[in-house]
Formats: structure tokens, C-alpha cells, sequence
């Protein structure tokens, strides 16, 4: 997470370059490279976003909840939408989890915190 002190430091120096008229630095333009600097730090956050973007557009139905709730400025269905469209093609589809406890699973499949024993047929 970017600390408040970067913020402080982009936010006046972009607004600065604004009032100077230098080219690319309405407020569309600043908004923009915001977005394209939180969605482009970490690569599971643009896979994540284009995926789901993805999903969307493969289903207008849901595409078009997902835009009425935005400019609507109803953020918990927005975040369903999107939730719902990365549950199709998730960034990480298997995601590890190493259990504190011992417990039985399935057809004698024990897991415990050094993985899964198959031998106890």
C-alpha cells in the first residue's frame, strides 16, 4: 500500500503540472495514471482486473449491473459483479493452505500440517 506521505508528495505535484498547462494532466488524464499505477504494481491485480473485464464483456447482462451500479456509486454491487466474474477464471485457481489441525477428508485422505498422507486406506 502506498503510504500516505507518496500520496501527499504525487497528488500536489500532479495537480501542480495541471495549473502549469503541461500536456497530459487534466483530470481524466491524472485519474488515469492513478488507476494504471495501483492496477500495474502488483501483476495479480491487472490479471485479476482484465479477467474479470473479460468475464463482463462475455455477458452483457451482468456487464450492464455492473455499470448502473457503478455510476449509481453502489459499491457492493459492483464488487459483487466483479467477485462473481473472477470466480469464473480466477487469477489463482489453486490456492494452498497448509492446515494447524488433523482431520479426515474423503476416503480415508488425512490432512495435517505437513500436507496430505494417502496412506491410511
Amino acid at each position: 500500500m502506498v503510504s500516505d506521505k507518496r500520496w501527499e508528495c504525487l497528488h500536489p505535484r500532479c495537480l501542480a503540472l495541471q495549473a502549469s498547462g503541461v500536456y497530459g494532466f487534466n483530470d481524466v488524464d491524472i485519474r488515469n495514471n492513478i488507476i494504471g499505477m495501483v492496477i500495474g504494481a502488483i501483476p495479480t491485480l491487472n490479471k485479476a482486473a482484465v479477467q474479470a473485464l473479460d468475464r463482463l464483456l462475455d455477458r452483457p447482462d451482468a456487464l450492464e449491473k455492473a455499470q448502473v451500479a457503478a455510476r449509481a456509486d453502489d459499491v457492493k454491487t459492483v464488487t459483487a459483479s466483479l467477485m462473481e466474474a473472477m470466480g469464473y477464471n480466477p487469477v489463482n485457481p489453486l490456492i494452498y493452505r497448509q492446515p494447524v489441525c488433523c482431520y479426515w477428508a474423503g476416503d480415508g485422505l488425512q490432512s495435517h500440517s505437513g500436507g496430505f498422507d494417502t496412506s491410511h486406506g
